[in-house]
């Protein structure tokens, strides 16, 4: 026999002694057709097809002319394997009537095990009716699986169609009994590391699933996050949803585990990049691509005087001292893209209008496709390096005013030896420029006899 996937099992759907409003509608169009002499089996299979139950259409010597998917479903067999095959090699119990060349034999709820495609026996409902008479003498086969009254009260589960009904899960999915599994899925055995979900039926699902007590010594899981150990040694974490329902004698329960570990790993490192960020003498922000303000850290709200409110959803440009003009943003952008980053100086002023001179640095975030959705900034104030650079190079620039001014000639040596700078008297007084002597030693320029006391100062 040409078997299918557990999945298939999924498509027979359980029921009672007493037919759907669907189902009985349906049977009540075959009944129909008894009427007519000349019925084709093409005819009632669309009729089948709509029914809810496995199904199929039988000839007068009892052999499958015509099934229905819910019918091929529950014997995970092919239409074609099963057609012009008797009915007893499916249902071996019925090969007394089958064998039967009565022309009649009409067959109402007899219950009776079958052998399903799972290899489980279920107690079913058999059903036979009688399509038309003889010479054109067909039947029509229904199977129900047999639910006492008071077993449709309450959710009863066949083991025969657990694993078909996890396989459908898109997450890890089991069943366990007395702790012990007894179905697995395939993606289950993928997060446990081995081949099939059938080398996981037999084993504890504790032994592989820490315990909610054993969890409760992870400070860092919730409460329905559990350390899973796989076959390889490693951990993983995973949350756990579990539902416990009646079978048979006992109770089962389904469990749907979902592999969290990546996410968690994430939190934790934004967790500690958060501590760092917040812990940071620097300043550090976060603006979306829009230039509004994300996130911003207590170094620079405690500098400022600025609260979170005053900056976060606010464009960047609020605490600027004078806002950027478009040019200016054009070419910082087109540094970021080219270059990676943007390192400058820029005037801003504090919530009490105080001015002061931030040095920052922006990097753009990208996401797995290169595409920038965020830029952190960080930075420094350099108030003090600025001031202290305006009035050197103002001292300078008088000193140097002062010193073209001089008649004599005037030099500025490096640690060195050698001629950084030569006033302008230079000229006057020997025809040169101070470009020629420049970055020469200055004692080259004496006499060979000066030299030594020179050089013994």
């Amino acid at each position: 026999m040409n078997r299918m996937n557990d999945s298939s099992a999924s498509n027979f759907t359980v029921s009672g002694d007493s037919s759907s409003a669907a189902t009985a509608d349906i049977h009540a169009r075959l009944s129909g057709l008894l009427e007519h002499k000349n019925i084709s089996t093409i005819s009632i299979l669309s009729l089948l097809n709509n029914l809810d139950i496995p199904a199929a259409v039988l000839d007068g010597e009892k052999q499958i002319r015509g099934t229905n998917a819910k019918f091929n479903a529950f014997f995970s067999a092919d239409e074609l394997w099963m057609n012009g095959k008797n009915i007893r090699n499916l249902v071996p119990d019925l090969s007394e009537w089958s064998d039967s060349t009565s022309a009649s034999g009409a067959i109402t709820n007899t219950r009776m095990e079958i052998l399903s495609h799972s290899g489980q026996k279920m107690l079913c409902m058999i059903n036979v009716e009688v399509i038309s008479d003889a010479p054109d003498l067909c039947y029509i086969f229904t199977i129900r699986e047999a639910v006492e009254l008071e077993e449709m009260k309450k959710l009863f589960l066949r083991k025969a169609h657990l694993a078909g009904m996890i396989h459908m899960l898109p997450e890890s999915a089991l069943v366990t009994s007395n702790d012990f599994i007894i179905v697995a899925n395939h993606k289950a055995s993928e997060l446990f590391g081995v081949g099939s979900g059938q080398e996981l039926v037999g084993e504890e699902f504790h032994s592989f699933v820490s315990s909610p007590e054993d969890a409760a010594r992870h400070p860092e899981l919730t409460n329905d996050e559990r350390l899973l150990r796989r076959t390889d040694g490693t951990t993983r974490i995973v949350e756990m949803l579990k539902q416990a329902a009646p079978f048979a004698d006992g109770e089962i329960n389904l469990i749907v585990l979902k592999d969290v570990t990546y996410r968690k790993e994430t939190e934790r490192s934004l967790l500690r990049l958060r501590s760092m960020v917040e812990q940071s003498e620097e300043f550090i922000s976060i603006v979306d691509v829009e230039g509004r303000c994300e996130f911003v850290n207590n170094a620079y709200l405690k500098f400022t005087g600025y609260d979170a409110e005053d900056l976060v959803g606010k464009s960047v440009t609020l605490s600027l001292a004078n806002p950027p003009h478009a040019d200016r943003l054009l070419k910082i952008r087109e540094l970021l893209s080219s270059a990676g980053s943007y390192t400058g100086v820029d005037l801003y002023k504090k919530k009490s209008g105080e001015l002061f001179y931030y040095e920052k640095t922006i990097t753009p975030l990208k996401d797995t496709e290169n595409v920038i959705t965020e830029y952190i900034t960080s930075g420094r104030d350099v108030t003090s390096r600025v001031l202290f650079e305006e009035k050197f190079n103002k001292q300078t620039e008088r000193s140097k005013i002062i010193v073209e001014q001089v008649t004599d000639i005037i030099f500025l040596l490096s640690g060195d030896g050698t001629i950084e700078y030569v006033s302008p008297a230079l000229t006057t007084a020997l025809g040169m420029q101070p470009e020629e002597l420049t970055g020469k030693e200055f004692i080259s320029l004496t006499e060979a006899q000066s030299r030594n006391s020179i050089l013994n100062i």
